[in-house]
């Protein structure tokens, strides 16, 4: 089931500090809503509404009962008192009764997600299942699937049978494209499919580009549904909305020639002598926000760490024992490296090369990690850093011969 709450401050004054809150019925459980809820599973914390402010809430959810159950969500508006009591501005109860649907509709992804989380360039497969659960036949039924979604790629669309209409982002399947839809007899069922991929490139223009989805609600009808007078028709639909993880890039530079940390020592590199090299980590991240984020990486045994970083007050260590150096990044903006500049820590090392080194490109760092959690999609982002070594083509100044030790 989906709810979709709308609210509004229609005093003439702002109010500060507004929550919203649901009381939810027995045999509701809680999916995903958007936004995000802000304390357990049923408080969402709105800040300040201006005057005539609003916005909306959207919960989806599963809602498990018997026939003819009557379920009652509570939804209050108000802000916690002095006295720490919720003090209620307005509120709302909803009635739901549970029915058996005449025709039930159910979509599914067999691949391109994984626990509702997709990636830049995925291919989503959906499988749209439905089912006569009536003991009469059910004539000229039409399925739809509406795609609501700035991030897939609409022109690769790929529909088995049915059409779809661009401008109002709809798949549609009628008994022309599936004959099986000309007649769905009791307990029948059937499978419709189409693929459509996320976008390799996420479109952020601005700050308002960011926590994507992609959302999709089946729907299945028939003029053989019976309705009742005072009641709506029940049509079967199925919603389901995938969250977009961020993208998250990260580079390893290295310069003898360096803009903020300046650098000694024999370019080429000479047994006995030590040089120093200037390494920079960039982050890039698109998205969505960052949490916690630890950048991680050793040096070599027999390196110096000479304990110059750049700037100075990023969170940079260094274990002289393991000799693991950590950037503690913390918070990562959407948009770093695309609507603002990237986040970037530099820090140097020295090299002094022995006789058995000599004609060799040595390595400059290890392997490493780069660990945070998606502040949207809630996923833990686990990337491998590879190593890096004396290739530094990215510093103009190094020599041809300056790759290896002299």
């Amino acid at each position: 089931v989906e709810y979709v709450i709308d609210y509004k401050n229609l005093d003439v004054r702002s109010l500060e500090d507004v929550q919203l809150r649901a009381e939810f019925p027995q045999g509701f459980q809680l999916v995903s809503s958007n936004p995000n809820t802000s304390e357990g599973d049923n408080v969402w914390y709105m800040g300040t509404l201006e005057a005539n402010q609003g916005g909306k809430v959207r919960i989806q959810g599963k809602l498990s009962g018997s026939p003819d159950d009557g379920k009652t969500f509570k939804l209050s508006l108000g802000k916690m008192g002095d006295d720490g009591n919720f003090v209620v501005y307005n509120q709302r109860v909803v009635n739901t009764r549970m029915v058996v649907a005449a025709l039930s509709i159910k979509q599914s992804l067999v691949n391109g997600a994984e626990n509702g989380i997709t990636k830049a360039g995925a291919n989503l497969s959906y499988r749209i299942n439905y089912e006569n659960n009536s003991n009469i036949g059910m004539r000229n039924a039409i399925v739809t699937v509406e795609i609501d979604s700035k991030i897939v790629d609409y022109s690769k669309l790929s529909i088995d049978r049915g059409s779809f209409d661009e401008s109002k982002k709809t798949i549609s399947w009628k008994a022309s494209d599936v004959p099986e839809l000309i007649n769905i007899q009791p307990k029948g069922k059937g499978e419709l499919k189409f693929t459509v991929p996320v976008l390799e490139i996420i479109p952020v223009t601005g700050v308002q580009d960011k926590n994507f989805t992609v959302r999709t609600v089946a729907k299945i009808d028939s003029p053989d549904i019976p309705s009742v007078a005072s009641e709506n028709k029940i049509i079967g639909s199925s919603a389901m909305e995938l969250k977009l993880g961020s993208k998250v890039i990260i580079e390893t530079l290295g310069y003898y020639e360096d803009a903020n940390v300046e650098n000694s020592g024999p370019m080429p590199l000479e047994v006995g002598k030590e040089t120093t090299y200037t390494m920079h980590w960039t982050i890039f991240n698109v998205s969505n926000e960052l949490q916690d984020a630890v950048l991680t990486a050793s040096i070599p045994s027999g390196y110096r760490w000479t304990g110059k970083t750049y700037p100075e007050n990023e969170h940079v260590e260094f274990d002289s024992r393991t000799n693991i150096i950590s950037w503690r990044v913390g918070g990562v903006n959407p948009g770093v490296g695309l609507l603002e500049p990237k986040r970037e820590v530099s820090f140097q090392i020295g090299i002094t090369p022995q006789s058995n080194q000599s004609g060799r490109s040595l390595t400059l760092l290890n392997p490493g990690t780069f660990k945070a959690k998606d502040g949207f999609t809630k996923e833990e982002i686990n990337l491998q850093i590879p190593m890096k070594d004396m290739q530094l083509h990215e510093d103009v100044s190094i020599p041809p011969d300056g790759y290896k030790v002299k």
